[in-house]
């Protein structure tokens, strides 16, 4: 088993012990508000850069499109 490290600012990494699944980016982003104040903004953007360079090191999944494939959310109607 290998270990990966990263490293993150105070931001990032108040971003990744909240990424659970069960928060939306918006979510996220007044959360940071609440804690870092103005400095965070623009909050969404900040986050969804996070999270998308996270995803490109599969250090995170997008439910429903991660697991088709990266192309899109799952259809359920397929076979």
């Amino acid at each position: 088993m290998s270990t990966r490290r990263i490293r993150l600012d105070e931001k990032g990494s108040y971003a990744w012990t909240r990424l659970d699944g069960t928060r939306s980016v918006s979510e996220l982003a007044e959360g940071m508000r609440a804690e870092f104040g103005a400095d965070i903004e623009p909050a969404e953007e900040r986050v969804g850069l996070l999270v998308r360079q996270l995803r490109s090191q599969d250090l995170v999944a997008y439910p429903g499109w991660d697991e088709a494939g990266g192309g899109g959310p799952t259809n359920r109607s397929d076979p």
